[in-house]
C-alpha cells in the first residue's frame, strides 16, 4: 500500500488525491503511514528503505564517494568524543588506503598504459593529501610538550646527554617546529618503506652481502690485478686508494643505499641489524657510536629510546670525562669517513661511495654530501631541516659545557695512532696536533655551519630553493604543507575559496570526468582541513566563533599606528573563509544527492550561512517525492538535535529555516504559485509547524480556487497533502471544515 500510494502521491489534481468523505478510512490509513506522520521515526531505517526514498539511502561507495564517506564518518566520531587526533589519523588513513587500492588497480592495467598511468597519477594525489593530513598531526594535534624528542630515556640522578638534548628541543619553540617537521618527514619515508616491503619490491640481502666475496675470489684468481685492493678489511679501499669489484662495488652500494633510506626513516637500530645480518658488524658499531637510536632521535625513535640502559650510559659519559665527548668524536669520524667515501665516488665511475657519503653526513651533519642523493622535495626539505636541527643543537651543547678540554683529549687519545697511520706524509705528532685542534674546537666546525641557514624559516627557503628542478606535479599540495609549516593559513584557506569561485566564474562545471574527481577532492579537503583548523590548537577562528568587532576608536588608532585601515575583526575574513569553504562543499553534496551528509558539515555553519545553505537545499528538493522531503528534514532534525554546535538550537533550528524558505517562496509568487504551495510540505514535518501549515495550506488554496488556469492545479495537489496531513493529526479543526468546500471550488475551476 506504501508504494502504490506514494507513487500516486504526486499525480495530476482530477485523480482521485481527493477522496470522497465515504473514502476517509482508506484515506487516513494511507497517511498515517510513519513516513508521513509528524512524528519523528523510532529509527532512521524507517526512512532508509522507503522506495521512495534515495536521500537517505546509503549510496555505494566508489571513487570519491568514498572518500566523502569516510571523512563523514570520522567527522561524526570528532563531534562524538572532540578527539580532532583520531579524525586526522582517520583522513590520512583513508587517503592511504584508497591511493594503494589505485595502485594495485594499476598493476591489474600494466597492458593499458594510459589506464595505468591515470591511476598512478590519481594514487600520487591521493598520497600527497595524505602527507598533508600527517603533517597536521605532527604539527599541531600532538600537544604534548616531550614530543617528538621524548624525555632522553630513563630519568637518573644526573642527567645524560640524550635527557639534555631532548630538554635542549623541547625547551626552543623553533627546535621543536624544526624536529617536528623532522618527524612527519622520516614517517612518511618509513610508511614508503614499508609498502615497498609488502609489494615485495624492496632491496633483498643475505649474510654475504656485505663481506665482498667478488673480490676476494679474485684475488685468490690473480692477486696482481691493478687497481684492485689487496686486502679486504674495512679501511683498504680508502688507505690503498683502490677499489674493488665491480659487482662487490655494486652491492656495497646498494647495501649502503638502503641504509640510508633507513636512516632517513629514523630507523638507525634497524639500518644495524641489517648490516650485522650482511656480515658488516663494524658498520652497525660505527651507525651506533650516537646511541641506539641516533644522536637526536625523534618520534618513534625517541620512544624506544625509554628501552635504553641509561645508568651504563651515563657510566660511558663519566668515564670519558665529559657527556659530550664520545659524541663529538663520533660525529667528526662520521665526518671524515663522509668525505673520504665522497672522494672515493668521484674517483671512480662506479656509484660506490656516493651512499656511504650520504649515509655518514646524515650522522654529522654534513648536508653537502647529502644533497646529490636527494631525489624529492621531501628529500631535500628533511636533509636540510635535519642538519639544521643537529648543528643547532651541538651549538647549544657546546655553550654549556666548560672550555677545559682535557677530558675531550683523553678521550681521542685511543685510535689516533690509527688516524696517523693513513697519512703517511705527516709526522704523527702533527696528526695528533691536526685532530685535536680540529676537535675541540667544539663541534660544529664553522665549515658545516656555514653551509647551513641561519633561522628555520630560512630552511624551508633553501629547500625551497634546492628542489626547483623537481616536475610540478605535487606542486598543489606542497604549497599547502609549507603553508601549514609557516601557520600561513588565511592564503591556504584562500587559495581554495578562490579556485571554487573561479570555477563559478566560468559558468560551468568540468566536462571531464578528471576535472569533476579533482574539484570534488578539493572541495573535500578545503571543507576538512578548514574545520581541523578551526579545532587546533592554532589561531584560526573557528566558523560559529563570536569575534570582536572593532570600534571606529580602534580601527582610527590602527591607522595612525600602522597605516591600516579596517573596519572588522581580523579574524572575520578568515572565518569567512571557513564558513564559505563548508557551504561550497555542502552543495557539493547536494549536487552529487549524499544528502545524508550534509546536516553533519551544516552543524559547524555560522547561522546565516547554515540558514542560507539549507533554504537552498529545501527549494532544490521541493519538486521531489514527499518521502525524499521528510528523510532529508529527520535527517537534518537528528543532527541538529544531537549536536547543538555554537549557535544551533536544536528544537528550533529547523523551524526557522523552515520559515525562511516559505518567506522567500511568498516573495517569489512571481515565478508562479506553484512554488509557493509545494514549500507548504516543509511546515508539515514538525508539531510547531502545524497550525501554521494548516493556515497556510488554506491561504494558498483560496488564492488558487480564484483563478482558472488548470497550470496552477499542481499547487492545489501540493496544498492538499499538506492539508490532508494536519487533518489526520487534528490540528486548526476549523480549516478542515473548509476543505470539502475548498475541493468543490477547485474542482469547478478543473471542469472549466
Amino acid at each position: 500500500m506504501h508504494t502504490s500510494y506514494t507513487n500516486k502521491l504526486f499525480q495530476s489534481p482530477l485523480s482521485p488525491l481527493f477522496p470522497d468523505p465515504d473514502q476517509s478510512a482508506d484515506f487516513d490509513a494511507r497517511y498515517t503511514n510513519p513516513a508521513y506522520s509528524s512524528r519523528p521515526p523510532s529509527s532512521p531505517s524507517e526512512y532508509q528503505m522507503s522506495p521512495g526514498g534515495p536521500v537517505h539511502a546509503h549510496m555505494p561507495a566508489t571513487g570519491q564517494d568514498r572518500d566523502e564517506q569516510d571523512f563523514a564518518k570520522a567527522l561524526e566520531l570528532f563531534m562524538e568524543d572532540n578527539n580532532i587526533q583520531n579524525a586526522l589519523e582517520v583522513f590520512a588513513q583513508s587517503c592511504t588506503q584508497h591511493s594503494r587500492d589505485l595502485r594495485a588497480e594499476g598493476l591489474q592495467n600494466q597492458y593499458r598504459a594510459a589506464r595505468m598511468m591515470h591511476l598512478q597519477a590519481e594514487a600520487r594525489v591521493l598520497e600527497a593529501e595524505a602527507a598533508t593530513w600527517t603533517l597536521l598531526l605532527h604539527m599541531y594535534a600532538r600537544t604534548n610538550k616531550t614530543y617528538p624528542g621524548g624525555r632522553g630515556g630513563q630519568q637518573t640522578s644526573v642527567p645524560t646527554l640524550h635527557h639534555t638534548v631532548a630538554s635542549i628541543i623541547s625547551d626552543d619553540a623553533k627546535l621543536l617546529q624544526c624536529a617536528r617537521v623532522i618527524t612527519w618527514l622520516e614517517e612518511l619515508a618509513s610508511q614508503s618503506l614499508d609498502y615497498t616491503t609488502e609489494q615485495g619490491q624492496g632491496p633483498r640481502f643475505h649474510q654475504k652481502s656485505g663481506v665482498w666475496s667478488d673480490t676476494q675470489a679474485a684475488l685468490q684468481d690473480r692477486g696482481n690485478d691493478t687497481g684492485l685492493v689487496t686486502e679486504l678489511d674495512p679501511d683498504a679501499t680508502t688507505r690503498q686508494k683502490a677499489a674493488l669489484k665491480r659487482d662487490s662495488s655494486r652491492d656495497e652500494d646498494a647495501l649502503n643505499g638502503h641504509l640510508f633510506e633507513l636512516v632517513k626513516a629514523g630507523r638507525i637500530s634497524q639500518a644495524a641489524r641489517t648490516c650485522t645480518d650482511c656480515g658488516q658488524s663494524w658498520r652497525a658499531a660505527s651507525l651506533l657510536g650516537g646511541g641506539p637510536n641516533g644522536p637526536t632521535p625523534l618520534g618513534p625513535a625517541a620512544q624506544e629510546q625509554r628501552s635504553v640502559k641509561a645508568l651504563e650510559q651515563l657510566a660511558a659519559e663519566i668515564e670519558a670525562g665529559s657527556n659530550t665527548a664520545l659524541r663529538t668524536v663520533w660525529k667528526w669520524a662520521c665526518y671524515q669517513v663522509a668525505e673520504a667515501a665522497a672522494e672515493s665516488h668521484h674517483q671512480s665511475s662506479e656509484m660506490a661511495g656516493k651512499h656511504e657519503a650520504a649515509l655518514y653526513a646524515t650522522l654529522a651533519g654534513h648536508l653537502g654530501k647529502i644533497l646529490p642523493v636527494c631525489q624529492t622535495r621531501a628529500d631535500f626539505l628533511w636533509a636540510h631541516s635535519r642538519c639544521w636541527l643537529e648543528a643547532q643543537v651541538d651549538q647549544q651543547l657546546a655553550a654549556s659545557q666548560d672550555q677545559d678540554d682535557s677530558g675531550l683529549r683523553a678521550a681521542l687519545s685511543v685510535g689516533l695512532d690509527a688516524v696517523a697511520s693513513t697519512r703517511h706524509a705527516q709526522p704523527e705528532e702533527e696528526v695528533h696536533s691536526i685532530v685535536l685542534d680540529d676537535i675541540t674546537a667544539f663541534w660544529p666546525p664553522s665549515r658545516l655551519t656555514d653551509a647551513l641557514p641561519d633561522s628555520f624559516e630560512a630552511v624551508l627557503e633553501a629547500a625551497h630553493k634546492a628542489a626547483e628542478h623537481q616536475p610540478d606535479s605535487g606542486m598543489e599540495h606542497w604549497q599547502m604543507q609549507q603553508d601549514i609549516i609557516q601557520q600561513d593559513f588565511a592564503p591556504l584557506l584562500a587559495r581554495f575559496v578562490e579556485a571554487e569561485d573561479h570555477q563559478a566564474a566560468q559558468g560551468s562545471a568540468p566536462h571531464s570526468a578528471t576535472g569533476d574527481k579533482q574539484r570534488a577532492a578539493r572541495l573535500r579537503m578545503g571543507a576538512h582541513l578548514a574545520l581541523a583548523l578551526c579545532y587546533l590548537p592554532v589561531e584560526v577562528p573557528g566558523p560559529q566563533d563570536t569575534l570582536h568587532i572593532r570600534s571606529h576608536e580602534e580601527v582610527n588608532e590602527d591607522s595612525d599606528r600602522e597605516g591600516q585601515e579596517a573596519s572588522k575583526s581580523d579574524d572575520l575574513p578568515l572565518q569567512d573563509s571557513v564558513n564559505q569553504l563548508l557551504q561550497q562543499y555542502a552543495m557539493h553534496l547536494i549536487q552529487t544527492e549524499q544528502h545524508e551528509l550534509v546536516p553533519i558539515y551544516a552543524c559547524h555553519m555560522r547561522q546565516d550561512v547554515r540558514r542560507i545553505t539549507y533554504a537552498s537545499y529545501f527549494h532544490s528538493l521541493t519538486q521531489r517525492d514527499m518521502v525524499d522531503c521528510r528523510a532529508a528534514y529527520q535527517s537534518a532534525w537528528e543532527s541538529f538535535t544531537r549536536w547543538p554546535r555554537g549557535d544551533i538550537n536544536g528544537e528550533t533550528e529547523l523551524d526557522d529555516i523552515v520559515e525562511q524558505v516559505m518567506g522567500e517562496s511568498f516573495w517569489a509568487m512571481g515565478k508562479g504559485p506553484n512554488q509557493w504551495a509545494a514549500t507548504l510540505r516543509w511546515l508539515a514535518f514538525s508539531d510547531s509547524t502545524l497550525p501554521l501549515a494548516a493556515k497556510e495550506a488554506n491561504r494558498v488554496l483560496r488564492l488558487l480556487s480564484l483563478g482558472g488556469d488548470p497550470a496552477v492545479m499542481a499547487g492545489c495537489s501540493h496544498a492538499f497533502q499538506v492539508h490532508s496531513l494536519c487533518s489526520i493529526c487534528n490540528v486548526c479543526a476549523p480549516c478542515s471544515a473548509k476543505l470539502h468546500g475548498l475541493r468543490k471550488t477547485i474542482n469547478c475551476v478543473c471542469a472549466r
